[in-house]
């Protein structure tokens, strides 16, 4: 509800150009012919804030969709690596009574044979369960034992020096090493579950916690 109120008061202000003097507002007769070839919507007003698309050929300039800029509140570098890799994996701990990781074993055992990628000596890796959904598993390099992480949908962003783990980013993009990284300016579209929630790895119970929700 609280997201909602807020995303209720961003378009409020994108009503009034006096409200937001930086605003870009698009041009309708520029793209008109555009719209009614190709039939995609365009950007009604754009800020530091909101994205507003819609159809700008019509006299009521009908809304389609709202983009809300995402912003952490917290920095990956606020949750630095705890412990370090010792260099040598230890065998992995892959066990047929664990029916979830065993039902995900190959995944795992590729997984485990890539180099660290998280919290400095953890293998994260996340498997396909339905669309749209995607699981979670994190291996411990240095004992080899597997704990499970959270669910997505639109996957997840984390680093190798960090224990903090974004679920469903907004915009994010495959770098070169597979690793979900967000762009310099990336907006959240409202959905029902495209919502990124914030994690940070414990290193002392072993489990994901999650943080307060930043919308």
């Amino acid at each position: 509800m609280k997201y909602r109120i807020i995303l209720f008061f961003f378009l409020l202000a994108c009503t009034s150009k006096n409200n937001q003097p930086d605003s870009k507002e698009i041009d309708t007769a520029d793209v008109q012919k555009d719209i009614q070839t190709k039939k995609e919507p365009y950007k009604l007003l754009e800020n530091q804030v909101v994205i507003v698309w819609g159809d700008t050929a019509v006299k009521e300039r009908i809304i389609n969709q709202v983009e809300v800029k995402f912003e952490p509140y917290i920095r990956f570098s606020d949750f630095p690596a705890v412990g370090t890799y010792k260099n040598k994996k230890a065998p992995l701990q892959l066990r047929r009574t664990d029916t979830v990781f065993w039902s995900y074993r190959t995944r795992i055992r590729n997984a485990y044979k890539e180099p660290v990628n998280f919290a400095g000596h953890y293998c994260f890796l996340y498997v396909g369960c339905g669309s749209p959904c995607q699981g979670s598993f994190l291996i411990d390099a240095n004992t080899g034992e597997i704990y499970q992480g959270p669910h997505a949908a639109l996957g997840y962003e984390y680093y190798k020096d960090s224990r903090m783990l974004i679920v469903n980013p907004p915009r994010k993009d495959d770098d070169a090493d597979g690793v979900y990284a967000t762009r310099k300016h990336h907006y959240l579209t409202e959905c029902a579950y495209c919502h990124p929630y914030i994690y940070i790895w414990n290193e002392q119970t072993k489990e994901f916690e999650e943080r307060t929700p930043m919308y």
